[in-house]
């Protein structure tokens, strides 16, 4: 009768011991941060300079390249991207309004980010047939699994006078940050942020990039 006592007791010390276990792992897991999918910031990119661009081939062209951020192999990044543009065309339904597409870069070769292409067919034709408007881009991709270091670039085809950056003015650098910090603010005094994220030029218009890696 003892040695039964003692079995069950032992069977229950262990129930008892299987059970504090399994709460306290469902426990530590409902605790644990839930990062997957969450995004971190990686840098930003500002390209301010007014800039003219033409070609009419089938052959995409680099305008300019996201310089001072590079990407790892196999990971997953968020790019948002504005870049306001002019661009002169042969007219309505015609072959010259112009593609853009975001690419990465590596080794010679172009990986077109697929879901950042862009074309500009529209029948809203501004004055002597011109298009007017703001390539917009917020494409989440992976990177290819080659070991390499992958920079972004911005491409585009089909067009005739493209106007990057266009501000209708005769200055096409842009302005020393005391431009704003100078400035007069009314009934209140100026002062200047951190220069963490601050572009060295001030510009009436510019492109910018802002790249997230996605963790997982």
């Amino acid at each position: 009768e003892t040695q039964k006592l003692t079995q069950a007791g032992s069977e229950l010390k262990k129930q008892l011991i299987n059970e504090l276990t399994q709460a306290k792992d469902t426990l530590a897991q409902s605790l644990k941060p839930q990062i997957q999918g969450v995004t971190k910031f990686l840098g930003i990119y500002v390209y301010g300079r007014q800039s003219f661009f033409k070609n009419e081939s089938n052959e995409f062209r680099e305008l300019f390249e996201f310089a001072n951020m590079t990407l790892e192999n196999n990971k997953s990044y968020i790019v948002q991207f504005t870049m306001p543009y002019e661009i002169s065309t042969n007219g309505l339904y015609s072959e010259s309004m112009g593609e853009m597409v975001l690419c990465l870069k590596a080794n010679n070769k172009a990986y077109p980010i697929l879901n950042s292409f862009y074309q500009n067919k529209t029948s809203l034709l501004g004055s002597g047939s011109k298009v007017i408007g703001t390539y917009k881009v917020n494409s989440p991709f992976k990177t290819p699994s080659d070991e390499a270091d992958y920079k972004i670039a911005l491409f585009a085809r089909r067009h005739k006078d493209l106007w990057v950056n266009v501000n209708y003015t005769s200055n096409k650098e842009g302005f020393e940050v005391n431009f704003l910090n100078n400035a007069k603010f009314a009934n209140l005094t100026t002062q200047s942020i951190p220069t963490t994220y601050n572009n060295d030029w001030v510009f009436y218009k510019h492109s910018q990039a802002i790249v997230y890696e996605i963790l997982e």
